[in-house]
């Protein structure tokens, strides 16, 4: 799913480059559901899910349990997902003036702001993903320390006895 999420964001942008108000509002709007997806996807590789509260509507209940993390997830866990909450939280308000509030207007620097807000949430979220894969990698046998060789295939080591 992650990989929609770029192409979301990659509309974004296309669309932020026409100056009509339409184009710029719904720029605003595709990178919000790009972070969002990203976020959701993100938020299935946590150990448990966080608490939502209770909240109506399936954007508040992600933003609150990324908001509150469950106690299974690492610090690290979630710190991340805090910092997601908060960043796809202000994309959310964004995102409805945008699409709701049609008599304000929307400046070329809320435009930038979504934009780089949610290709940071999509950097955090790939940069989380990349963590797991390595630590889930197999090793291809043991460490050696940095600055060995390994030792030569026909050393007297590895010859028939």
């Amino acid at each position: 799913m992650f990989h929609k999420a770029h192409d979301w964001l990659r509309l974004a942008r296309e669309l932020a480059r026409h100056p009509d108000e339409a184009a710029q509002r719904s720029a605003i709007s595709r990178a919000y559901y790009a972070a969002y997806h990203r976020c959701l996807a993100w938020e299935k590789h946590l150990p448990s899910l966080g608490q939502d509260a209770g909240l109506h509507g399936v954007h508040a209940r992600l933003i609150s349990r990324l908001h509150h993390p469950h106690g299974a997830c690492s610090r690290h866990q979630a710190k991340r997902s805090r910092n997601l909450a908060r960043l796809l939280q202000e994309q959310r308000q964004r995102r409805t003036t945008a699409d709701y509030e049609w008599d304000d207007p929307i400046s070329p620097a809320a435009v930038d702001k979504q934009l780089r807000a949610a290709a940071r949430v999509l950097s955090d979220c790939d940069r989380s993903a990349a963590d797991r894969s390595q630590l889930q990698a197999p090793t291809a046998g043991p460490r050696r320390n940095a600055g060995t060789k390994p030792p030569h295939r026909h050393s007297p080591s590895h010859r028939a006895s």
